[in-house]
């Protein structure tokens, strides 16, 4: 790879996303967290939570997530442990004016699992879009925030505060229009801080 690109490469997976804002949003009426995270240099995916309001500390809890992803991207993945082994993954891509939604698992670097046993996602139509640019997913997700990790370890995101997570994505879509259908491996990742106290919401509880 010719050095210019390597640095390219280097400086979109090392920079950090614009600091965590409030969003409102139109169609489901939720309040977001939202955070603009550079896959490329000067292209960015817009990450969003939306989580309870008074949420008690080291307590799980259901939170539902937007991501808007520009229509190169085929596939986009969000890790929940700050890494793609031991914790949930949310893997989402476009179809049509809809959007396949899928949890998977792995305990090793190579193609995560369908697996429904660790988190659950339901897709929120409302939220659910696409436009000339941009694909658009919004789901709720249980089991996304509170969960056994290596060693038994456990891993309780913070409702009230800061989170480290990692993504990942591809420019190749799946075939398939099923959750548990075959991904292809990532051409990039990342990693970004989300302050969920920017997305409270009193009716998520």
């Amino acid at each position: 790879m010719h050095l210019f690109s390597m640095l390219a490469s280097a400086f979109a997976l090392l920079s950090s996303a614009i600091a965590s804002t409030s969003y409102r949003d139109p169609d489901t009426g939720l309040t977001f967290a939202s955070d603009q995270v550079s896959y490329k240099v000067n292209q960015y995916i817009t990450f969003r939570f939306a989580v309870p309001s008074s949420v008690p500390s080291f307590s799980g809890f259901d939170t539902v997530i937007q991501v808007v992803a520009p229509n190169e991207i085929g596939w986009v993945g969000i890790a929940w442990n700050n890494r793609m082994v031991y914790g949930p993954l949310t893997v989402a891509w476009n179809n049509g004016n809809s959007a396949v939604v899928s949890s998977r698992w792995t305990t090793s670097y190579s193609a995560p699992s369908y697996d429904t046993a660790h988190s659950q996602l339901q897709l929120i139509s409302s939220g659910t879009k696409r436009s000339g640019t941009h694909w658009q997913y919004t789901a709720k997700c249980s089991g996304c925030t509170s969960f056994i990790s290596q060693n038994n370890w456990n891993v309780t995101l913070s409702a009230n505060g800061s989170n480290r997570l990692a993504f990942a994505w591809s420019p190749q879509k799946p075939a398939s229009t099923s959750p548990s259908g075959t991904i292809n491996p990532h051409n990039g990742f990342g990693y970004f801080n989300s302050d969920f106290s920017q997305g409270q919401n009193a009716n998520l509880e």
